[in-house]
């Protein structure tokens, strides 16, 4: 699944299996490590630039695993770089909102 910027997703994160806690965060860059330029299209496509065809082109499956976003949330003091497979999903609540 792709998320868009300024989107609230829950998240895993932790340094090991033991640490590992879900938390709550909004979406603020989408990057790669192979490309220089990714972004999400209106219609929720993931595109990179292409050098080579002067346009962006779709990120193939085989690159995926190329892909993080940079999550801000409101009880971390810095940004987290999540891979997408770490990202349980959306998040109707607000990053920073507390649950009811």
């Amino acid at each position: 699944m792709v998320y868009k910027i300024g989107e609230t997703v829950e998240y895993m994160s932790g340094d090991c299996e033991a640490l590992m806690s879900n938390k709550l965060g909004k979406v603020t860059e989408v990057s790669s490590d192979n490309f220089d330029e990714v972004k999400v299209t209106e219609n929720g496509e993931l595109v990179y630039w292409s050098k080579k065809t002067k346009s962006y082109r779709p990120v193939k499956e085989k690159d995926m695993h190329t892909i993080y976003y940079t999550i801000e949330s409101p009880n971390v003091k810095y940004v987290e770089y999540v891979e997408p497979s770490a990202i349980v999903g959306t998040s109707p609540r607000l990053a920073g909102e507390s649950a009811a």
